[in-house]
């Protein structure tokens, strides 16, 4: 639960990240970059957590995107999908000691042990699949006395989809996903109406790029049809995590498609260990989500560093209401 609560405030700070200015205008410490080199061992566990070569971060988790970084002041900044932000509280030849995301004190010891090079030796990233193998679904509607059949098949892609997670601890590294392509196809009898491949790129005229560039199309519907035409809606997810959209598709009989957000995207409830984890529709922003503890979402978020004012300006707005709070209670005794 602890994880959920940073990656929304990462998710929240996300356009921060990207269009950090103050990583701009100040110099890179170039001293303190040469005593990063080598490998670092966590204090408490003794277990090696990075490997810095040159201007890069590597990773003892294979799936972990390796990473640019520099240090400016008493800040180091990594570059990844996302940039962000670590405030050091103490860097020696032999020491380093910054802050997470989460505002503890991650500290580290510097490897003498020439075996921990073992750990990273040849490593390449990873590809983590979403989805194993071929899924087809098929579903047999009636409408106006006919009848039709749709079909969906999930297909596995090496189109790969990178997304930002967050240790325990608030470190955030990058992973990278096989995304999906989905084939949709309406029957009547043996005649086939409609057919057509779907990537996630078709919903670029919903979503912002920021958010789409970090989902995976994860699922498909045949939904039935109307006057309007054939309808499907899709899944598209947050790759291991429980954040995902609805979307419909409306494809008409002159095989024009309309793309629309399904209304349960505003809230979206998932039952969890510990609460109910709740996705809210910031107004005029991309979808988000936090846990029904709000106040301790706040305070974590107040300490980002790559700050946007006009996001906590509006989930400070929000966290005020109410309505909100009554709404939370009402709706989290439903789901817990």
């Amino acid at each position: 639960m602890k994880r959920l609560v940073i990656e929304l405030c990462c998710c929240i700070a996300l356009t921060a990240c990207g269009n950090n200015r103050e990583t701009k205008t100040i110099e890179e410490d170039l001293t303190a970059k040469a005593l990063l080199q080598g490998i670092w061992i966590d204090d408490e566990t003794e277990i090696p957590l990075i490997r810095i070569e040159g201007d890069t971060i590597y990773y003892t988790n294979p799936q972990n995107v390796p990473a640019s970084f520099k240090v400016m002041k008493d800040t180091i900044y990594v570059y990844g999908s996302n940039t962000t932000a670590y405030k050091i509280d103490r860097q020696t030849e032999y020491s380093f000691w910054f802050h997470s995301l989460d505002e503890e004190v991650v500290k580290l010891h510097k490897s003498e042990n020439p075996e921990d090079t073992l750990i990273f030796k040849d490593q390449e990233v990873e590809v983590i699949p979403t989805t194993l193998e071929v899924i087809k679904k098929d579903s047999v509607v009636i409408y106006d006395g006919t009848r039709y059949r749709g079909y969906v098949y999930i297909n596995p892609s090496t189109m790969k989809v990178t997304r930002t997670s967050y240790s325990e601890s608030g470190i955030g590294v990058d992973n990278v996903y096989y995304d999906n392509v989905i084939h949709i196809c309406v029957y009547e009898g043996r005649q086939m109406l409609y057919g057509k491949d779907i990537t996630k790129n078709i919903f670029s005229v919903v979503f912002p790029e920021e958010l789409l560039n970090q989902m995976i199309l994860a699922d498909m519907n045949f939904m039935g049809i109307n006057s309007r035409g054939y309808q499907y809606q899709a899944t598209l997810r947050i790759p291991e995590s429980s954040v995902y959209n609805l979307v419909n598709i409306a494809i008409g009989f002159d095989k024009q498609i309309s793309i629309k957000k399904s209304g349960i995207n505003r809230f979206i409830y998932f039952s969890v260990i510990s609460g109910v984890e709740v996705a809210y529709r910031f107004s005029g922003y991309c979808c988000d989500y936090f846990h029904c503890d709000v106040r301790l979402l706040y305070n974590r978020l107040v300490h980002v560093r790559q700050k946007n004012a006009v996001y906590i300006r509006e989930l400070h707005r929000v966290l005020q209401e109410p309505e909100f709070y009554r709404f939370l209670s009402q709706e989290s005794s439903l789901y817990s």
